[in-house]
């Protein structure tokens, strides 16, 4: 009895009290757990979105997209929406269309690389002047030929390809035309710029037929970082050449042009080091100027005559003369050499672009540069195999990327508004033949001493552990700079790593494909042809 009235004696208010108290505990806990997972919801960025999960990923991990179309950034692969940091309806157009705030860059930057870009490829007017003048072709149209096909070269592959590269007409190439067509084999230049023709329609149906991410996979990942790895030091031998640091000749006076190359780099090492960008444009321009007074002084230098510019000379001027037609053979090896030129150059300036994603694995690689949605490497293919065709037609040798376009990649373009800069200042070039005909290249040289600098960044993602992989990237990247040639280069390296993949110890010869051996008997065509192309 005792019990039952203790029981009774407490109040059934007071435990009513008690559970709507603990009631409203548990629903302001509850209310204070959801504001809480909302406000993480709406705090965080969305990178990327994985296909297999569907479940966003957190800003601070880096992995390879899934997406090949999206951008680099150096922060995140892609934010959830484009906001451009400008105010003007035409910028914000131009950003928006090059990805120039993804790619972490700005106006700036793209446009004092392109400016840099075009004084480093300048001396092409020069080159190709002189030597297809050996075959007999009138100068001053090849000048305008050339500057043109440049000019609209290079803008159109930056309008497609997205990236700062340049387009003019290769070295190898023009050497070919003049030594082995036209001396050589004793054809009329006319009959050359057939051929070349002929090579632009080839190119086309070759940048078309072949596919694009089969081209790539067949050049493994460590192999193509020592392709890069090898252009670079050639890069770099070519730069201290232009500075007149190797010239043994007798007559050789290293005093002044040494010292302004010596000076010129030095600003060079300051401004890139330090992001003034506008110090190395100023400093190589104040170079030209400087070595074109001395120059002048020393008597050394006389301005060619200020002439109207025209095509009338070369433009159109094709003879196919079937009687005498070119056997077939040079033709397959004008083709190959070409190609291999734009693949190399091409992967080794998208790799320096995207420095940050070579890390990843060769599949990633090729859904960047070869994806479904936005086949940059077809574009680059196809734009050039049409400018060869161009070139024919104005009366030059066929086009390919220039390697020296990784000067721009090195100074931080990272879109085509810089090959666009560099494109409008070829054609503009026209109309000024004689400054561009004594541009001097030991001003230039120290840009390309800086690129090698860049480029050999690359060399912490080779694989120094497997033996097998490192012994086709030695054999190219020695041989690349020795022999001036990145064509025998590349070559021997590739058929050194198909013999390693059937012979070596990690023995990997049902991973090689038909487009592998495509590329093989390629190289040995190539590497075995009568004429170098350097």
């Amino acid at each position: 009895m005792t019990t039952i009235n203790t029981l009774n004696e407490i109040p059934m208010d007071d435990l009513k009290e008690e559970e709507r108290k603990e009631m409203e505990r548990k629903e302001m806990e509850k209310k204070e757990k959801e504001k809480k997972d909302k406000k993480k919801d709406s705090g965080s960025v969305s990178t990327f979105s994985d296909s297999n999960s569907g479940k966003e990923n957190e800003p601070d991990k880096q992995k390879a997209p899934n997406d090949p179309n999206q951008e680099f950034s150096p922060q995140y692969y892609q934010e959830a929406e484009f906001v451009s940091p400008y105010n003007n309806p035409f910028l914000v157009f131009v950003d928006k269309y090059f990805n120039i705030s993804k790619r972490n860059s700005n106006f700036t930057t793209e446009i004092l690389a392109g400016i840099t870009l075009f004084l480093t490829t300048s001396y092409i007017l020069q080159k190709q002047t002189t030597i297809l003048g050996i075959a007999g072709m009138d100068s001053q149209s090849v000048f305008t030929a050339t500057a043109l096909t440049t000019g609209l070269g290079t803008i159109t592959i930056g309008l497609v390809s997205g990236f700062p590269m340049l387009i003019s007409t290769g070295m190898g190439e023009n050497f070919f035309f003049v030594d082995t067509i036209c001396h050589t084999l004793g054809y009329d230049w006319k009959i050359g710029l057939s051929l070349v023709f002929f090579h632009g329609i080839i190119s086309v149906i070759l940048s078309i037929v072949i596919p694009k991410s089969n081209l790539i996979y067949a050049i493994p990942s460590t192999f193509r970082i020592g392709i890069a790895y090898g252009i670079g030091l050639l890069i770099g031998k070519i730069g201290i050449i232009d500075m007149l640091l190797l010239d043994t000749s007798s007559h050789f006076d290293p005093k002044y042009q040494a010292l302004i190359g010596g000076l010129t780099l030095v600003l060079i090492v300051y401004g890139a080091s330090r992001n003034h960008k506008l110090v190395v444009v100023l400093g190589v321009i104040g170079s030209v100027v400087l070595s074109i007074i001395i120059s002048i002084a020393r008597k050394d230098l006389s301005f060619p005559k200020w002439v109207t510019p025209s095509l009338k000379e070369t433009a159109f001027k094709l003879k196919f003369d079937y009687r005498n037609a070119v056997p077939i053979y040079y033709v397959i090896v004008y083709v190959l050499n070409t190609l291999f030129d734009v693949v190399c150059s091409s992967l080794t300036i998208i790799q320096l672009t995207f420095l940050s994603k070579i890390k990843y694995d060769n599949e990633s690689f090729v859904k960047l540069v070869a994806g479904a949605k936005n086949n940059r490497f077809m574009k680059i293919l196809l734009v050039n195999s049409a400018f060869v065709i161009v070139s024919s037609l104005l009366g030059t040798s066929p086009t390919v990327i220039f390697i020296e376009s990784c000067v721009a990649a090195a100074l931080g373009a990272r879109t085509g508004l810089c090959s666009i800069v560099a494109g409008l200042l070829f054609i503009i070039s026209i109309f000024f033949y004689p400054i561009m005909m004594i541009i001097p290249q030991e001003s230039i040289g120290p840009l390309l001493v800086w690129t090698t600098i860049s480029v050999l960044q690359m060399v912490e993602y080779m694989n120094f552990d497997d033996i097998n992989e490192m012994i086709p990237v030695a054999i190219s990247s020695v041989l690349i700079p020795l022999l001036d040639s990145v064509i025998y280069g590349v070559s021997s390296g590739y058929i050194v790593l198909l013999l390693v993949w059937i012979t070596g110890k990690n023995r990997k010869w049902k991973q090689i494909n038909a487009t592998m051996i495509f590329v093989g008997i390629a190289s040995i065509i190539c590497l075995f042809i009568p004429k170098t192309f350097s």
